[in-house]
């Protein structure tokens, strides 16, 4: 899950669903509990969400890989998109800011640049 809204909504949905993940011992709350005091827990919990907005797949259209070393390569004004490896953190995390935000994925610029995931995630 890469956002706090999207974690937030399929936490409601467990709670709302719980009987075999608690039955499993599968349900950690501290996570949760960690996030946010008592009276965001309880404003949290009465919040209304349809059920079917929870765990929708969407269709999502991928990039391959050929365009996405294009775009990276653009983006990053770099010869090759391994190069953003080398650039100055704050140029290659806009760099790859701008690239999630033109669609590409987590994992794709993290296997197309050679950056760690957890790298391209905190940018």
């Amino acid at each position: 899950m890469d956002d706090d809204v999207y974690f937030l909504t399929v936490v409601r949905y467990i709670y709302r669903n719980p009987a075999y993940l608690t039955e499993h011992g599968i349900i950690n709350t501290q996570l949760l509990l960690g996030m946010m005091n008592t009276d965001q827990y309880i404003a949290w919990h009465q919040e209304e969400t349809k059920a079917d907005e929870c765990l929708d797949v969407v269709d999502i259209k991928r990039i391959d890989d050929e365009t996405a070393l294009d775009m990276l390569k653009r983006i990053a004004k770099v010869k090759t998109a391994t190069n953003i490896q080398q650039m100055e953190k704050a140029k290659r995390d806009a760099a790859v800011r701008a690239a999630k935000e033109q669609g590409l994925f987590v994992r794709q610029i993290a296997r197309l640049t050679g950056l760690n995931r957890g790298t391209v995630l905190k940018a």
